[in-house]
């Protein structure tokens, strides 16, 4: 099921418990082991345990991504709102009665010059 690694395990967990078991040797998956490389491998961690560490390495990716970009719009918000509270409540009020007599003014000035146009063309 796990791999060379639960083999190992057992061995190892097995030679603790009686001392007099020596490692000469081991064979995983066709290659032949010394003994210090059958003792790390049991120290490696199994196939299931790799498998939960790579899930959890994505899932604290995916958080800190999200958390990141939640940051990131809040400063956003939080700029914008002071930008708003801080804006004086009466100068949206007086543009738009200063454009309507703007306008008329605006177009009487602009009639004689387009008349001279025509008249130039």
């Amino acid at each position: 099921g796990g791999g060379p690694v639960p083999s190992a395990k057992v061995v190892v967990e097995y030679r603790k418990r009686f001392k007099p078991l020596q490692f000469k040797g081991a064979v995983s998956d066709g290659e032949v082991l010394g003994a210090k490389d059958a003792e790390a491998l049991a120290k490696l961690p199994g196939l299931l345990e790799l498998r939960g560490q790579l899930v959890g390495l994505l899932a604290s990716s995916a958080r800190g991504m999200v958390a990141t970009m939640h940051g990131v719009i809040a400063g956003l918000v939080r700029v914008l709102q002071a930008r708003v509270d801080s804006a004086p409540a009466a100068a949206p009020e007086a543009a738009p009665a200063a454009a309507p007599e703007a306008a008329p003014e605006a177009a009487q000035e602009a009639a004689p010059k387009a008349a001279a146009a025509e008249g130039a063309a």
